[in-house]
Protein backbone atom coordinates (compact mmCIF):
# COMPACT_ATOMS: atom_id res chain seq x y z
CA UNK A 1 0.00 0.00 0.00
CA UNK A 2 3.13 2.33 0.67
CA UNK A 3 3.82 2.07 -3.27
CA UNK A 4 0.49 3.28 -3.72
CA UNK A 5 0.69 5.87 -1.74
CA UNK A 6 3.81 7.16 -4.01
CA UNK A 7 2.58 6.11 -6.97
CA UNK A 8 -0.66 8.66 -6.05
CA UNK A 9 1.52 11.48 -5.25
CA UNK A 10 3.80 11.28 -8.03
CA UNK A 11 1.07 11.04 -10.67
CA UNK A 12 -0.48 14.30 -8.85
CA UNK A 13 2.54 16.29 -9.35
CA UNK A 14 2.45 15.68 -13.40
CA UNK A 15 1.60 18.57 -15.40
CA UNK A 16 0.80 15.86 -19.06
CA UNK A 17 -1.06 13.55 -16.73
CA UNK A 18 -3.96 12.18 -19.36
CA UNK A 19 -6.93 13.24 -18.11
CA UNK A 20 -10.56 12.65 -18.90
CA UNK A 21 -13.14 15.24 -18.00
CA UNK A 22 -16.89 13.75 -17.56
CA UNK A 23 -18.60 16.52 -15.00
CA UNK A 24 -20.19 18.14 -18.24
CA UNK A 25 -21.53 14.66 -19.52
CA UNK A 26 -25.31 14.15 -18.78
CA UNK A 27 -26.43 11.03 -19.44
CA UNK A 28 -24.49 8.02 -17.11
CA UNK A 29 -24.44 5.45 -20.23
CA UNK A 30 -22.37 7.53 -22.05
CA UNK A 31 -20.35 8.76 -19.27
CA UNK A 32 -18.97 5.28 -19.13
CA UNK A 33 -18.64 4.65 -22.15
CA UNK A 34 -16.45 7.15 -22.29
CA UNK A 35 -14.50 5.89 -19.54
CA UNK A 36 -14.37 2.29 -20.48
CA UNK A 37 -12.58 3.82 -24.12
CA UNK A 38 -10.17 6.57 -21.85
CA UNK A 39 -8.88 3.61 -19.61
CA UNK A 40 -8.28 1.31 -22.72
CA UNK A 41 -6.51 4.12 -24.49
CA UNK A 42 -4.07 5.57 -21.38
CA UNK A 43 -3.26 1.81 -20.99
CA UNK A 44 -2.97 1.00 -24.46
CA UNK A 45 -0.46 3.91 -24.28
CA UNK A 46 1.43 2.49 -21.15
CA UNK A 47 0.38 5.68 -19.05
CA UNK A 48 0.94 4.48 -15.43
CA UNK A 49 -2.10 7.27 -13.86
CA UNK A 50 -4.58 9.22 -15.55
CA UNK A 51 -7.25 11.43 -13.44
CA UNK A 52 -11.21 11.49 -14.12
CA UNK A 53 -13.06 14.73 -13.82
CA UNK A 54 -16.26 13.56 -12.17
CA UNK A 55 -17.42 16.76 -10.54
CA UNK A 56 -18.23 17.55 -7.29
CA UNK A 57 -22.39 17.92 -7.46
CA UNK A 58 -24.49 15.43 -6.22
CA UNK A 59 -22.57 12.52 -6.43
CA UNK A 60 -23.73 10.35 -9.02
CA UNK A 61 -21.41 10.52 -11.64
CA UNK A 62 -18.74 10.10 -9.02
CA UNK A 63 -20.36 6.60 -7.48
CA UNK A 64 -20.98 5.87 -11.10
CA UNK A 65 -17.07 6.53 -12.05
CA UNK A 66 -15.83 4.75 -8.90
CA UNK A 67 -17.84 1.80 -9.21
CA UNK A 68 -16.49 1.06 -13.12
CA UNK A 69 -13.12 1.64 -11.96
CA UNK A 70 -13.57 -1.02 -8.49
CA UNK A 71 -14.64 -3.20 -11.73
CA UNK A 72 -11.99 -2.72 -15.08
CA UNK A 73 -8.91 -5.03 -14.60
CA UNK A 74 -6.91 -2.09 -16.30
CA UNK A 75 -6.98 -0.88 -12.91
CA UNK A 76 -4.53 -0.78 -10.29
CA UNK A 77 -5.97 1.15 -7.67
CA UNK A 78 -7.59 5.14 -7.57
CA UNK A 79 -8.22 8.03 -5.34
CA UNK A 80 -10.20 10.50 -4.67
CA UNK A 81 -8.92 14.05 -4.47
CA UNK A 82 -8.65 16.10 -1.98
CA UNK A 83 -11.40 18.01 -3.21
CA UNK A 84 -13.57 15.75 -4.38
CA UNK A 85 -13.91 16.91 -7.95
CA UNK A 86 -11.68 14.30 -9.85
CA UNK A 87 -10.11 10.89 -9.29
CA UNK A 88 -6.66 9.70 -9.60
CA UNK A 89 -6.33 6.27 -11.06
CA UNK A 90 -3.55 4.06 -11.23
CA UNK A 91 -3.41 1.78 -13.90
CA UNK A 92 -1.71 -1.72 -14.96
CA UNK A 93 -0.24 -2.08 -18.69
CA UNK A 94 -1.80 -4.20 -21.21
CA UNK A 95 -0.17 -6.90 -21.66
Amino acid sequence: MKQHSISFFAASLRDDLPTLDLHDITTLNTAEDMLEHALFSFSSRNESACRIIHGIGSGVMKERVHAILEKNPLVEDFQLSSDGGSTLVLLSSIR
